[in-house]
């Protein structure tokens, strides 16, 4: 007994149902992963530069109270030389961050923050 090719149509509407359900489900998983990878890169990015404004503006307040130290009492003092230790640490913390400036996609914002430090 040989079947006929008309008696696998029958099941032909299944088979396009599920072909059609995997590139369905493919390119929404796709689509999201794009929408995650952007939000990821956007959070990336304002971080960094959170991160670079807050270091860079407190190393600017350090050294301008360590410069003010040293108009009172002695000037290398250990007031004042505690001032320079603390901003040293704070650049070398800059330092070992630094790779987080490529997350920065605005360059001129990213040559900014390299040439103030």
């Amino acid at each position: 007994m040989r079947q006929s090719v008309f008696d696998y149509v029958g099941s032909l509407n299944t088979l396009i149902a599920v072909f059609i359900g995997a590139i369905l489900a493919t390119g929404g998983a796709l689509l999201a992963e794009i929408i995650q990878e952007r939000t990821n890169r956007n959070r990336r990015e304002r971080d960094a530069a959170r991160f670079f404004g807050d270091i860079l503006l407190s190393i600017d307040q350090i050294i301008s109270f360590a410069f003010r130290s040293q108009d009172i009492g002695r000037p290398w003092g250990n007031v004042t030389m505690r001032l320079f230790k603390t901003a040293l640490k704070e650049a070398n913390i800059y330092e070992r961050n630094r790779e987080r400036l490529f997350d920065i996609r605005n360059m001129q914002l990213r040559s900014r923050i390299i040439l103030t430090f």
